[in-house]
């Protein structure tokens, strides 16, 4: 099963069934689908250079599979 899940953008979109409220829905370069991600609590200092992600799964978010979000992203919005 998936579960569906709306971004602070508005975005409406279906990730994997443990997505849980304040991970981050992200595209990485080269992939082909967008994935969540998880911060992790961490046993090193807080600075932001320790700063790590789980990967949770892949999603669809309706608007960003097709290119977008680098569209966006070269558009500065």
């Amino acid at each position: 099963g998936r579960r569906f899940f709306t971004t602070e953008k508005g975005y409406m979109g279906l990730g994997p069934p443990t997505l849980q409220p304040g991970d981050v829905i992200c595209v990485i370069f080269g992939g082909i689908t967008p994935f969540a991600l998880r911060k992790q609590e961490s046993d090193f200092s807080s600075s932001s250079q320790n700063i790590r992600y789980r990967l949770v799964g892949e999603c669809y978010l309706h608007g960003i599979m097709h290119g977008e979000a680098i569209n966006e992203l070269e558009e500065g919005t």
